[in-house]
C-alpha cells in the first residue's frame, strides 16, 4: 500500500474543482475554466460493464480547456472477486488517459450497506489495490457515515480519502486530500446542480513526480505504443476509451485519411467498442498535396455545433471540411466563436441553410460573416426578417 502524502495546502490555497458524470450532460468546459475551476473528477465507469456516457467527451474537452482531471468508478460489487472485475473494467475505460488527479472508487450505494464491515472493506481494498498495482494513485470516495459505520477505517488508513461532507467545514478526523463540500453548486457551463470539491494536496506534483496515472517519472504523459506502419490496408477494432483522432495518431495517419477510408463513420465523435475501423495503407496519410484548397468563406461556430453537423448543414463532406481546416486536429474539439473555413467548392455558389431552433436572421448572417442586407437580398421571400421559423430554408449567397 502507498501512504497518503501528508503535505496539504492551507484552506486558503486549496484548489477549487468539481466532479461530474453523464447527469451533468454536455459540459461547456471553457466556461467552467473561466469560472475558476482548476480540476474535475470525471465518472468513467460503474459496475462491471457500465461506461459513463460523457466520459469519452469529458476526458478530451476538459483538459483542452485547461482543467486537470481525475477519474472515478461507482461501485456495485458485492464481493472481493466482483470488486476485482470492476477494477479491471475501470482500468480498461481510463486506459490511455493521463490523469493528474487520483483514480477513485466511489463507495456509497445503499444496496451494499447490508454486507457488513469486513466484506465492504475487502471490496474497497481489492479494488484500490488492483488499480494501484496498475500504476495509479488511488483514493476512496465516501461520506463520514460510511467511513465510520460501514467500513473498517483502520484497514484503510494507508489510502487517500475523498471525503463527501456537505458542510461549511469537514468534521471527520481522517487524512483526506479531496473534499466534496456541496452537491448543489452552480457553475457556468453546467446546467443544473453540480458537486463542488477542493483539493487539499498538490496532486499533479505528487502524481507526476511518482510517474503514476499515465505519466513518466519526468512528469510527461507516457507515449502510447505505435504499431509498425501497415504496408497495406488493415482493420482495427475500437477499444473502450478510443477516439478516432487517437486511432489516427496511433497508426501515423491523419484524421482526414481515416475518415476517407471509413465513409460509414458519419460522426467521428460517435465510435463504439467492437466497431471495425479500416486503417489505410502506405501512401494514404491523407496529407493534401500542394496547398490546401482556398476557402472563399468562413462559418462561425455556435453553441451546440458539431463539425459533422456543420458539414451536413452546408452540404459538404466532413473530410472536405477537415481538409479546408488543417488547424482542427480533433473534430470533437470546436468551440463557439471559432471560425471554420468553408471548402472552395462550397463557397463558389449560393448554398441552402435550414433554420434551427433559436436562430435569428441577423444571427445567421453573422454565422456566415454576411451583412443582413446581403442575406435579405438573397432571400426576397422573407418579408419580415424578425419572423423566421425552424425548418425554413434560406439561401446563403456566395
Amino acid at each position: 500500500m502507498t501512504d497518503a502524502p501528508s503535505t496539504v495546502f492551507t484552506a486558503s490555497s486549496a484548489v477549487q474543482g468539481i466532479d461530474v458524470s453523464e447527469w451533468q450532460a454536455a459540459v461547456d468546459w471553457p466556461r467552467v475554466a473561466a469560472a475558476g475551476k482548476k480540476f474535475a473528477m470525471l465518472r468513467a465507469s460503474y459496475g462491471s460493464a457500465g461506461v459513463d456516457k460523457q466520459f469519452a467527451r469529458n476526458r478530451v474537452q476538459a483538459p483542452a480547456a485547461g482543467i486537470l482531471c481525475g477519474a472515478y468508478h461507482y461501485c456495485y460489487a458485492r464481493s472481493a472477486e466482483e470488486a476485482r472485475q470492476e477494477a479491471r473494467h475501470f482500468l480498461s475505460v481510463i486506459q490511455g488517459t493521463a490523469l493528474p488527479y487520483p483514480a477513485a472508487l466511489d463507495m456509497e450505494d445503499s444496496s451494499l450497506a447490508n454486507l457488513g464491515k469486513q466484506t465492504l472493506t475487502d471490496i474497497v481494498l481489492t479494488f484500490l489495490q488492483t488499480v494501484q498495482s496498475a500504476g495509479y494513485y488511488v483514493c476512496l470516495y465516501t461520506n463520514p457515515n460510511w467511513y465510520v459505520n460501514y467500513l473498517d477505517s483502520a484497514r484503510l488508513k494507508d489510502f487517500d480519502l475523498w471525503l463527501a461532507q456537505w458542510s461549511d467545514a469537514p468534521t471527520l478526523n481522517a487524512n483526506f486530500g479531496l473534499w466534496q463540500y456541496s452537491s448543489t453548486g452552480a457553475v457556468p457551463g453546467i446546467a443544473g446542480n453540480v458537486d463542488l470539491d477542493q483539493a487539499l494536496r498538490d496532486y499533479p506534483a505528487i502524481i507526476r513526480a511518482a510517474g503514476l496515472n499515465g505519466f513518466s517519472h519526468q512528469g510527461q504523459p507516457q507515449p502510447q505504443p505505435t504499431p509498425e506502419p501497415p504496408q497495406s490496408q488493415q482493420t482495427y477494432t475500437v477499444q473502450k476509451g478510443d477516439t478516432l483522432s487517437g486511432i489516427a495518431a496511433r497508426f501515423g495517419k491523419t484524421l482526414n485519411a481515416l475518415l476517407q477510408a471509413n465513409p460509414q463513420i458519419a460522426n467521428p465523435s460517435l465510435i463504439y467498442p467492437g466497431q471495425t475501423v479500416i486503417i489505410p495503407g502506405d501512401g494514404s496519410s491523407g496529407q493534401p498535396s500542394g496547398q490546401n484548397p482556398p476557402a472563399t468563406q468562413s462559418y462561425t461556430v455556435q453553441s451546440g455545433d458539431t463539425l459533422s453537423g456543420i458539414a451536413a448543414k452546408l452540404g459538404v463532406s466532413l473530410s472536405a471540411l477537415l481538409q479546408a481546416n488543417p488547424q482542427i486536429a480533433n473534430p470533437s474539439l470546436i468551440y463557439p466563436g471559432q471560425a471554420i473555413n468553408l471548402p472552395q467548392a462550397a463557397g463558389q455558389q449560393a448554398r441552402r441553410y435550414t433554420v434551427q431552433v433559436g436562430d435569428t436572421f441577423s444571427g445567421i448572417a453573422a454565422k456566415f460573416r454576411l451583412s443582413q442586407a446581403a442575406l435579405e437580398k438573397a432571400n426576397p421571400q422573407i418579408t419580415n426578417p424578425n419572423l423566421i421559423y425552424p425548418g425554413q430554408t434560406l439561401t446563403i449567397p456566395a
